[in-house]
C-alpha cells in the first residue's frame, strides 16, 4: 500500500466469509477518508460488504464499488439499489 501512496490502515483481514465482509466495511467507519472502493479476497466476501453496505444504505455501485474474485455463482444484484 505504501508504494502506491495508501494508508495500510486501508487494509482489513477477515476470513473470507461473508459475515467477515458485513465487519469488514464496519471497520472503516473510523477512518476520516472513507474508500470509494473495496478489493475483496473472495466474491462471498465481497456479498458480505455488499450485505452490509445495503443496511447502511450506502448504495452499490454509485457510492462504493466492490469487487471480489473467484466468480462464484450467487447472485449479488439483490443488493443493488
Amino acid at each position: 500500500m505504501m508504494e502506491i501512496g495508501l494508508s495500510s490502515d486501508l487494509v482489513v483481514q477477515g476470513n473470507h466469509q461473508m459475515d467477515g465482509g458485513m465487519q469488514a466495511l464496519g471497520e472503516f467507519d473510523n477512518i476520516s477518508n472513507r474508500p470509494t472502493a473495496i478489493l475483496c479476497s473472495k466474491d462471498v466476501t465481497a456479498n458480505g460488504i455488499m450485505r452490509e453496505a445495503y443496511d447502511r444504505e450506502i448504495e452499490i455501485p454509485n457510492d462504493l464499488s466492490v469487487v471480489g474474485f473467484d466468480d462464484i455463482a450467487l447472485l449479488s444484484s439483490q443488493f443493488l439499489r
